[in-house]
C-alpha cells in the first residue's frame, strides 16, 4: 500500500513538472513569463508565513520601466499606472514633512486624519490599492491621547488597503465595488513589528529607516494669509508674505545612496498577512525635528522619522514582451517573449496587465499585410493560436518594386507651419530625413508604447468647424486679430506684430509683395463699408467659415504663440479664451491630475462629514476642525508632488470654513503654485483679493450643479472599516467607534474641465485648463449634507496633444479631420507626445494597400505630411501627391506561360473573327 502511494505521488509530481515545463500549449517553449507565473501561483495567504523571504519576492526586472522623478511624463506612462502610485507617495511625504515643521503639537493632524488621508488615497485613485505611514520606533509624538504631551509611541503605522466587498451583506450584487477600504495600525497588536529585521517584507521601511543620511533637502514656502475679506496679513518685512523653510523628501538631484530622487521602489512582493496580494510599493521619507520639546538643543536634528508608502496590485501592471530597444531599454525580465514572426516587429500594448499578449506585431519595412488582414496582428490572438495557425499565419508578405525617396538639396527653405500661424516653429531643413531615405536597416522606435488603444478609426466625419467668429471689438479693448476692425472705421494700420499671420507671411516672402498690397487694398475697402453692410458680411462669413476646422486649429496655435503676460491685459476677454472642444482627450492625458483633485475632495468630504469635534472618548482625544495650515499643506503637497501641475487650490463657499477658535471665515481659498525659483512655492489665500472667487466660472458652474443635494443623491457611498490601537501601548486592536464609517463623495467623472483660458492675474500668466470637483460636509445642525466648496487643479494647455484624425460627428473635437492623410489609400492614427501642435498622427495604409517606398517605416508621419502640404501650398517642389499607398500586390505581377498563351490565342481569335 505504501509503495502504491509513493508511485502515485511520483506520478503527480511528474505531471506537475510537465505542466510547468511548457507554455499554455505544448508546442510553446517555457519562457520567463511561465517562471514568474508559476512562482506567483505557489504563494498564497495560507503558506506565505512559512516561506523564505526569497520566495516572497520577485526580481525588480519583472516591472519594466520604473518611473523616476526626473522622467515623470504622462504621455508615455511606461504602459503602467505606476505614476499614480509614485505621485501619491510623494504627495504624502511632502504634506507630513511640511505640517510637522510648521504646526505646533496640538495643531498637528489627529489620529483619524491619518486614516482618512489614506482612505482618500485609495478611493480617489483606482490604481492605488494600499497607503500607509510607518513611523520609526519612538518616532511619533501623538496629540490624540490625554496627558501624553512630549511622549512617543513604541510604533505607529496606520495602513489602509482596498477591501474586497463582494461578499458583504450590504452588497447584493456580489461584485466588487472598489468603494470599501480597511484600515489598521500595523504598530499595534501582535506580530506586527514592521521595523524588525525578521519582518520579511519591509524593504520599503529599510530603504529609509533608521536614518543614516547627514544632509536633507530644504524647500521654501511663501504664504500670503488673509484674515479679513479683501485684505492680506502683513508679513515681517511689510510685504504681505510669510516666508517659511522646511526640510522634505530628497529632490530630483539629491544623491541618496544608490538612487536619485525621493521615491524608492521595493521589488514586487507578496503582502503576507495584510492584503495577501502581490504588490509593488513606492516609499518616500518624512522629515521631523527629533527629539522635540527639549532644552538640549544640541541633540535636536532634522531626521527621517517615518515613511509614506503607496502600493499597486502587481497584476495591474503591464509587462513588455518585446525585444530590448528604444523605449524598452531594460532591464526587462519578460523581454523577447513575444511571438512575432521574422517579417514583423513587436510593439507593446497597454491595458493587459500581468498577462500574455500585451503587444501587436507590425509588418517590417518592405512587407505588407495579407489582403484579409486589417491592421497589425494582435498579440493575444497569437498567444491563443494553435500550432497550425501559428505556423501558417501571422506573416507579412514581401513588397516588390519598392520606390526610392528622392532628395531636393537645392530647394528654398520654408517654414512648414508658416501658413498655420506657427511662425516660431523651426524652419524646414532640406537635410531633414523626411526628404532623404535613412539606411534601410535603421531601427525605428518600435518599442515606444502608445498611451491608449491606437486602433484606427474608420468612420471619417465631415470636416467642419462649428465655432463662430469673434464679435466686433469695443473701443476700450484692442483685438488680437486685426481683421476685425474698429467700428469707428479708423484707417490706421495695426502694429506689425498684431497683423494677421497670413498677411505677414505674404509681406515676408518678398516675391509676393504685389499680392500683399492688393490684399491690403481689399481690407481697406471692407473697412469703408457701412456698419450694416459689415454686420451682414460678418454674419455670412460666420456661416461660411464655420466649416473650416483647419482655420480653427491655426487660430488656436496663433493664440498660444502670441498671447503673453505682457499684452494679455490689453486684449479683449474673448481673445483670452478658447472653446471647450479644443481640449479633446484631456481626461486621458491629465488623468493623474484629475485623481489628485478627486483625492483631496474626497478627503475633505470624509473629514467634514464624519468628524465631530464635540465627541468625547474615554482615553483618546477626538479630532478637531481643520486648521488653515493643514489645508495649505494639502494644496502645497499637490503641487510639490506632481510636476505636471501648475497650481492647486481649495476654495470654500461663503461662511463654510469654521476654524478651531470657533470663528467662521467668510471666504477661504488657499491656492499653491510654483515659482521661477527652484523648490520655492507660493501659497495665496484668494480671500485677500478684492474680487471674490465665487464668481469665477470653475466655481460657479460646479456650485450650480451640486448646491442642492438630498441624502447623498448622485454621490458615491464609501465605506471604511478601521481598527484602532487600544491604547498608547498598542497591545490590541479595537474597532473604530463608528465602525463601519460611511461618507459620500465623487469620482473623476463628476468633475468639470473648463475651456482653455489665459490666466492673466499675475500669478500663472499662461494658457491653462482648470479641473474642479466639489466636496461636501454636514450642515451646521448635522442633519444632512451641503455643498462646502471646490477643489481645483490647473494644468498647462501646451502639453496637451491634438488629435487631428477623423471621428464621428458627435465627438466634441474641434480639430478632428484636420489631418493630411490621403483618404482613399490611408487612414489616420493618433500619435501622442507632439503637444499642442500639428502633426501628431501617422497615415497607415488601409487594408489591401501597401507602403511603396524604401524607408525604415511603413507609414507616413504627420510632420512629413504637414511639411509637404505647406510646400505644396507655396508652390515649391514637394512630394505631397506621392504620400499615399498603392494597391497591395500591384507591383508583383508574375508572368505565366499558360496565361500568356491564352492571351495570344484570344487576341488572334478576336482579330480573325
Amino acid at each position: 500500500m505504501a509503495h502504491a502511494v509513493v508511485v502515485c505521488s511520483a506520478v503527480v509530481v511528474i505531471c506537475m513538472l510537465l505542466h510547468y515545463a511548457s507554455g499554455q500549449f505544448r508546442y510553446q517553449v517555457r519562457d520567463a513569463y511561465d517562471e514568474v507565473y508559476t512562482k506567483i501561483n505557489l504563494i498564497n495567504e495560507v503558506n506565505c508565513k512559512t516561506k523564505q523571504p526569497e520566495d516572497l519576492f520577485l526580481a525588480m526586472s519583472t516591472v519594466p520601466a520604473i518611473p523616476h522623478i526626473t522622467q515623470v511624463d504622462p504621455k508615455y506612462a511606461n504602459r503602467t499606472n505606476l505614476y499614480h502610485v509614485h505621485n501619491t507617495a510623494l504627495n504624502r511625504g511632502f504634506f507630513f514633512s511640511f505640517i510637522f515643521a510648521l504646526e505646533p503639537d496640538k495643531a498637528e493632524p489627529g489620529l483619524m486624519y491619518y486614516y482618512k488621508s489614506q482612505n482618500a488615497d485609495i478611493v480617489g485613485n483606482r490604481w492605488v490599492n494600499a497607503s500607509g505611514v510607518f513611523f520609526n520606533a519612538n518616532g511619533t509624538y501623538p496629540n490624540f491621547y490625554r496627558d501624553f504631551f512630549n511622549r512617543t509611541l513604541p510604533l505607529f503605522g496606520p495602513h489602509t488597503i482596498r477591501y474586497d466587498d463582494f461578499n458583504e451583506p450590504t452588497n447584493p450584487m456580489r461584485e466588487a465595488t472598489l468603494l470599501t477600504t480597511q484600515g489598521t495600525d500595523m504598530g499595534a497588536g501582535s506580530g506586527t513589528k514592521y521595523d524588525s529585521p525578521y519582518f520579511k517584507i519591509n524593504n520599503w521601511f529599510k530603504a529609509w529607516l533608521p536614518d543614516r543620511r547627514t544632509q536633507k533637502s530644504i524647500y521654501h514656502a511663501r504664504i500670503k494669509y488673509s484674515n479679513v475679506t479683501g485684505q492680506f496679513v502683513k508679513g515681517a518685512q511689510d510685504d504681505y508674505e510669510f516666508k517659511f523653510d522646511f526640510f522634505g523628501p530628497p529632490g530630483p538631484t539629491d544623491q541618496t545612496d544608490e538612487t536619485l530622487g525621493p521615491v524608492v521602489w521595493s521589488p514586487p512582493y507578496f503582502d503576507c498577512g495584510r492584503s495577501n496580494k502581490w504588490i509593488l510599493t513606492a516609499s518616500v521619507p518624512i522629515v521631523d525635528l527629533y527629539p522635540r520639546n527639549t532644552e538640549w538643543r544640541h541633540l535636536q536634528d532634522h531626521i527621517y522619522v517615518a515613511v509614506a508608502t503607496a502600493s499597486v496590485d502587481l497584476r495591474e501592471i503591464d509587462i513588455n514582451q518585446c525585444p530590448l530597444g528604444l523605449g524598452n531599454e531594460g532591464p526587462n525580465y519578460f523581454a523577447n517573449t513575444a511571438k512575432c514572426k521574422n517579417t514583423t516587429y513587436c510593439e507593446p500594448y497597454i491595458g493587459f496587465g500581468l498577462r500574455r499578449g500585451g503587444y501587436r506585431c507590425i509588418c517590417k519595412p518592405g512587407y505588407r499585410y495579407p489582403h484579409w488582414q486589417r491592421g497589425p496582428f494582435a498579440g493575444d490572438i497569437i498567444e491563443r493560436a494553435t500550432r497550425d495557425e501559428y505556423e501558417h499565419g501571422f506573416d507579412c508578405l514581401r513588397i516588390g518594386e519598392i520606390k526610392v525617396v528622392t532628395s531636393h538639396l537645392n530647394q528654398e527653405p520654408v517654414n512648414p507651419f508658416e501658413l498655420d500661424g506657427s511662425t516660431t516653429e523651426p524652419p524646414y531643413d532640406p537635410q531633414s530625413p523626411y526628404d532623404q531615405a535613412p539606411p534601410y536597416d535603421q531601427a525605428p522606435p518600435y518599442n515606444q508604447a502608445p498611451p491608449y488603444d491606437p486602433a484606427p478609426r474608420y468612420d471619417p466625419a465631415p470636416r467642419y468647424d462649428p465655432a463662430p467668429r469673434y464679435d466686433q471689438p469695443s473701443p476700450d479693448n484692442q483685438p488680437l486679430y486685426p481683421n476685425q476692425f474698429d467700428p469707428a472705421g479708423n484707417d490706421q494700420n495695426p502694429p506689425f506684430d498684431q497683423q494677421p499671420f497670413n498677411l505677414r507671411k505674404k509681406r515676408d516672402s518678398g516675391a509676393e509683395a504685389e499680392e500683399a498690397e492688393e490684399a491690403e487694398e481689399r481690407l481697406v475697402e471692407k473697412r469703408e463699408v457701412g456698419t450694416e453692410t459689415r454686420e451682414e458680411e460678418a454674419h455670412v462669413r460666420r456661416k461660411r467659415e464655420s466649416f473650416r476646422p483647419n482655420e480653427k486649429l491655426d487660430m488656436a496655435i496663433f493664440k498660444i504663440k502670441n498671447v503673453t503676460k505682457d499684452n494679455c491685459k490689453q486684449l479683449r476677454p474673448e481673445d483670452l479664451r478658447m472653446s471647450s472642444d479644443t481640449i479633446y482627450g484631456i481626461e486621458r492625458y491629465y488623468s493623474m491630475q484629475m485623481y489628485t483633485a478627486v483625492r483631496l475632495a474626497n478627503f475633505l468630504s470624509d473629514y467634514l462629514q464624519t468628524i465631530n469635534p464635540e465627541e468625547v472618548f474615554s482615553d483618546r482625544l477626538t479630532d478637531r476642525e481643520l486648521t488653515v495650515n493643514q489645508v495649505i499643506g494639502e494644496v502645497l503637497a499637490n503641487v510639490a508632488g506632481d510636476d505636471q501641475l501648475i497650481g492647486s487650490g481649495v476654495f470654500f463657499d461663503v461662511n463654510k470654513f469654521r476654524s478651531r477658535d470657533g470663528f467662521t471665515k467668510q471666504f477661504f481659498g488657499p491656492y499653491a503654485m510654483r515659482t521661477d525659483v527652484a523648490r520655492t512655492y507660493l501659497i495665496v489665500d484668494f480671500a485677500g483679493h478684492s474680487e471674490t472667487y465665487v464668481n469665477d466660472p470653475w466655481f460657479r458652474q460646479v456650485k450650480a450643479r451640486w448646491q442642492s443635494i438630498h441624502e447623498g443623491l448622485g454621490l458615491s457611498k464609501f465605506i471604511s472599516k478601521f481598527m484602532l490601537r487600544s491604547g498608547t501601548s498598542g497591545r490590541a486592536l479595537n474597532p473604530y467607534e463608528h465602525f463601519p464609517d460611511v461618507y459620500y463623495g465623487l469620482s473623476t467623472q463628476d468633475g468639470v474641465w473648463t475651456p482653455p483660458y489665459f490666466d492673466c492675474d499675475g500669478y500663472v500668466n499662461q494658457w491653462i485648463v482648470t479641473y474642479s470637483v466639489p466636496f461636501f460636509g454636514q450642515n451646521i445642525l448635522r442633519t444632512g449634507l451641503e455643498f462646502k466648496g471646490v477643489v481645483i487643479v490647473d494644468v498647462k494647455l501646451q502639453n496637451l496633444d491634438i488629435d487631428q484624425c477623423p471621428m464621428s460627428p458627435y465627438v466634441a473635437n474641434a480639430f478632428k479631420g484636420t489631418d493630411r492623410c490621403d483618404q482613399l489609400t490611408t487612414e489616420c492614427e493618433f500619435v501622442p507626445g507632439r503637444g499642442f501642435s500639428r502633426g501628431g498622427y501617422k497615415c497607415n495604409c488601409k487594408q489591401g494597400y501597401e507602403y511603396p517606398f524604401y524607408d525604415p517605416t511603413t507609414f507616413y508621419d504627420g510632420d512629413v505630411m504637414e511639411v509637404e502640404y505647406s510646400k505644396m501650398k507655396k508652390g515649391l517642389l514637394n512630394r505631397f501627391s506621392q504620400l499615399q499607398c498603392r494597391i497591395g500586390g500591384a507591383s508583383a505581377v508574375v508572368g505565366s506561360v499558360m496565361a500568356t498563351t491564352a492571351a495570344v490565342l484570344l487576341a488572334a481569335f478576336v482579330q480573325f473573327s
